[in-house]
């Protein structure tokens, strides 16, 4: 088994989504600011197209199985 070179990455980044999400920042706030940090990381590293889409494939297939955590903290 093939483990996804995002996991240790998504969950701390996650960890902390909920963490702050619980000291009930705004979702949208800290989902714009991932965003914004992931573009500039993106534009620094110049990466090929290719690169991104394959690893924002990887990225929302781990965050498919985050979901629920998120559901449960914003509810």
């Amino acid at each position: 088994m093939t483990i996804n070179p995002t996991y240790k990455v998504h969950e701390r980044i996650m960890q902390t989504v909920v963490e702050l999400t619980e000291e009930e920042h705004d979702p949208f706030a800290v989902a714009g600011c991932l965003l914004a940090i992931a573009i500039f990381v993106y534009r620094s590293e110049k990466m090929e197209w290719n690169t991104i889409n394959r690893l924002l494939s990887e990225c929302v297939k781990q965050s498919v199985i985050s979901e629920d955590v998120v559901k449960e903290t914003l509810h």
